[in-house]
C-alpha cells in the first residue's frame, strides 16, 4: 500500500504456517493463473538474469513454448560479511560460488498441472507439454520425478537464476532459525536443528570468482539503484576529522543494531562528539567487522569493543557502561561523556554542535 508504483504489479496475500511453500505456489496459480501466460516460482533471494534478452517476455516466447523452461542456479557467496548492511543485496555480494545443478522453472499456465506443484524447482505438466532447458533438452523424462530439479549440463549462456543463499553470516543464521519453507512436522524440525547448528558453526562456502551480473542488470532495468554507486570510502564519516580528539564522547551498549547504526554514528559525530565507544554485547561479536571498517574510514572516531552478556539485564548494562566510561577516560582522556542507546538521538534546539 505504501508503494504506488507497484500497484497492479505486486499482489500480497497473507499465507501463514510452517512448510507452506508448495501450498502457497498452488494457491497463487489457482488464484492468478488465468491472468497470465506464464508463472515463475521464485524465492525472494533469487534473481533471474537474462544474457540475450532485454526483458522476460521475449525470452519466454523464445524458450518456453514446449511448456516449461528450467534455468540453472548460480550461487552467490557470503563474501566474508558478518552481518546485514543497508545496501542492495545484489551489490553487497558480488562473490560467486559458481553454477549449480539445481534449477528453477518458469511454466506456461496452459501447461500447468495444479496438482503437480510438488517441488519448488519444477512443476508437473499436462499431457503433450515438456520441461526443457535453454538448449531444448527435455528434462521431464527422468526416471525419478525428483531428478527434474536438476540439470547437470549447467547451462548459463542464455539465462541464470542467481541464488543469494546465505547473504551475511548473521542473516544466514536467521534464515536457518526459520527452517525450510517446504518441510513441516518432525521433518522440518529435524532439518532445522541440523542446519542451524551448521550455520552457527560458520560452515559457509567462500567465493571462487566475482560475478556482478545481477547488480549490473538491476542498474540497467531500474536506474535509481545507481545512486548506491555514488558512495565511496572517501564519503564516509569524514566530518569528525576537525574535532578535538579529547572532546565529548558517547558510550553505548549495542546488539543487533547493524541496520541503522551507521546513520546513528554519523548523526552524533556531526553534532561534534569526537569519539563513540560501542560495547557489543553479542556472543559472536557481530559488530567487530563494522567497527574495523568504520575506524579505517573515520580516523578512529568509532571504537567497538566486545563485552558479551545479557543486554536486557540492568546490572549487566550498568557494568558495561561503567567499563566504557573507564575506557574512554583512561585511554583517551575525555572529560565529558554522554550515555546513549543506539535508538536515541541527541537534539540541540539552540546550537549546531555540542562543542
Amino acid at each position: 500500500d505504501s508503494r504506488p508504483r507497484l500497484h497492479q504489479k505486486v499482489t500480497i496475500h497473507s499465507f501463514p504456517g510452517i512448510g507452506m511453500q508448495m501450498e502457497a505456489f498452488r494457491d497463487c496459480a489457482s488464484r492468478h493463473g488465468s491472468e497470465h501466460r506464464w508463472m515463475a516460482h521464485l524465492d525472494a533471494d533469487e534473481y533471474l538474469v537474462l544474457r540475450k534478452h532485454s526483458s522476460v517476455v521475449p525470452f519466454l516466447e523464445d524458450y518456453c513454448e514446449p511448456g516449461a523452461i528450467s534455468i540453472n542456479w548460480i550461487v552467490q557467496s557470503w563474501g566474508s560479511r558478518l552481518h546485514y548492511s543497508p545496501e542492495p543485496v545484489t551489490k553487497r555480494f558480488p562473490g560467486s560460488v559458481g553454477v549449480d545443478g539445481i534449477v528453477k522453472t518458469i511454466t506456461k499456465v496452459d501447461a500447468l498441472d495444479l496438482n503437480g506443484i510438488i517441488n519448488p524447482h519444477f512443476t508437473l505438466l499436462t499431457e503433450n507439454y515438456h520441461q526443457v532447458d535453454t538448449d531444448g533438452n527435455i528434462l521431464d523424462n527422468a526416471l525419478e520425478t525428483a531428478q527434474r530439479a536438476r540439470n547437470n549440463r549447467n547451462l548459463t549462456n542464455v539465462a541464470s537464476v542467481y541464488h543469494f543463499k546465505t547473504k551475511s553470516w548473521k542473516e544466514f543464521i536467521s534464515k536457518r532459525e526459520r527452517g525450510r519453507s517446504d518441510l513441516s512436522g518432525e521433518e522440518h524440525d529435524e532439518d532445522r536443528a541440523v542446519k542451524l547448528e551448521s550455520a552457527r558453526n560458520g560452515e559457509l562456502i567462500d567465493a571462487n570468482r566475482e560475478d556482478t551480473s545481477p547488480w549490473e542488470m538491476l542498474k540497467a532495468v531500474d536506474p535509481k539503484y545507481r545512486f548506491f554507486e555514488s558512495f565511496s570510502d572517501d564519503n564516509w564519516s569524514q566530518i569528525n576529522l576537525k574535532h578535538d580528539r579529547y572532546g565529548p564522547a558517547i558510550c553505548c551498549l549495542a546488539a543487533n543494531d547493524e541496520a541503522y547504526i551507521d546513520e546513528w554514528a554519523d548523526y552524533h559525530l556531526a553534532l561534534g562528539f569526537s569519539t563513540i565507544y560501542i560495547f557489543d554485547s553479542s556472543d559472536q561479536y557481530w559488530m567487530r567487522q563494522w567497527g574495523e571498517e568504520r575506524r579505517s574510514k573515520s580516523n578512529s572516531s568509532v571504537i567497538v569493543k566486545h563485552y558479551p552478556g545479557d543486554a536486557l539485564d540492568p546490572l549487566f548494562k550498568v557494568s558495561a557502561l561503567v567499563e566504557c566510561l573507564s575506557t574512554a577516560h583512561v585511554e583517551n582522556r575525555h572529560e565529558m561523556f554522554l550515555l546513549l542507546d543506539v535508538n536515541d538521538f541527541f537534539i540541540l534546539p539552540e546550537t549546531d554542535t555540542v562543542a
